[in-house]
Parts: structure tokens; C-alpha cells; sequence
């Protein structure tokens, strides 16, 4: 499903449809990043920034985890980096209701 957005996004580029989906398509094959993607780079690193002076600030950091994969909620990285600062973490596991009453004793 194609967004508004998008869609304004890709007249603006000037390209047909048939060109975007070429160009799409060797950017997948190459792995290169389209540089027209600078803003999202510059947001992402803007995030991190601020992520990074809100550990800092806190004393507790909440990690809320899905039930049905917390294993693939969490982020090492974000974990390694509170406990590296003797900072306390906390897991709160959420959806409990939606996995089976085993599984969730399990984790």
C-alpha cells in the first residue's frame, strides 16, 4: 500500500514508475543507500543523541517488551549501554494475555 506521502515523494523525484522500481531494485542488489535518505540518517542520529542524554539523566530505564517475542523487543545495545552506566534496568513484559500461560512462565 502506497502512502500519500510516498506517492508525493515519488513525483517529485521526477522518475516514471518504471525507472523507480529499476533503481529500487539495484539498490537491493547493491545494498547501497539512496541519498535521498540523508534526512533519515540525520534523524536517526538525532534520536540517538537525545536517547543517549535521557539514559544519562535517569536513574531507572523501563524496557517494555511484546509478549509474543521479547527476545526480539529488546535491544542489546540500549541494555549494555544503561548497565555500563551502573544504572538500574527494568523488563516489563507486556500482552501477557496473548501467549500461552507456559510460554509466559517461561521467559
Amino acid at each position: 500500500m502506497v502512502t500519500y506521502e510516498e506517492d508525493e515523494l515519488k513525483k517529485t523525484a521526477g522518475l516514471t514508475p518504471q525507472e523507480l522500481a529499476e533503481a529500487e531494485a539495484l539498490m537491493k542488489e547493491t545494498g547501497e543507500i539512496d541519498p535521498n535518505s540523508r534526512s533519515m540518517a540525520q534523524s536517526r542520529r538525532a534520536y540517538i543523541k537525545e536517547l543517549k542524554k535521557v539514559v544519562e539523566a535517569a536513574d531507572v530505564i523501563i524496557e517494555v517488551l511484546d509478549a509474543r517475542d521479547p527476545e526480539g523487543c529488546r535491544s542489546s545495545d540500549l541494555e549494555a549501554q544503561v548497565l555500563k552506566q551502573g544504572k538500574k534496568l527494568m523488563l516489563i513484559v507486556n500482552k501477557m494475555d496473548l501467549v500461552p500461560p507456559m510460554n509466559a512462565k517461561a521467559w
